[in-house]
């Protein structure tokens, strides 16, 4: 089960949104944003997903016809700021979708 998933308000379809969200996180402007490194995988399909990836955690963005849906695994140490983490990526999404 996802962690929390974010209604489309820009994207009609599931690619779309993928690439609105691919080209966003591509750029070198939202990089610089993150408070550490973080690299981005991105897979299309039926499901296309973004799968970031740092030190100490995972978040996995899946793109579905209406929403993505936003899955986040931390390690131990970050899991009590799982609900801060959460709530920022869902803002951004919500910014750029």
């Amino acid at each position: 089960m996802s962690d929390v998933y974010v209604t489309y308000f820009k994207a009609n379809s599931a690619m779309e949104g993928y690439h609105i969200a691919s080209t966003y996180l591509q750029s070198s402007e939202v990089k610089s944003k993150f408070p550490v490194e973080i690299s981005f995988s991105f897979v299309e399909g039926a499901n296309p997903k973004v799968i970031g990836s740092g030190k100490g955690f995972d978040v996995t963005l899946t793109f579905l016809e209406t929403k993505v849906t936003i899955d986040v695994n931390l390690k131990l140490m970050l899991r009590p700021l799982k609900g801060r983490i959460i709530d920022s990526i869902t803002d951004e999404i919500k910014k750029v979708l």
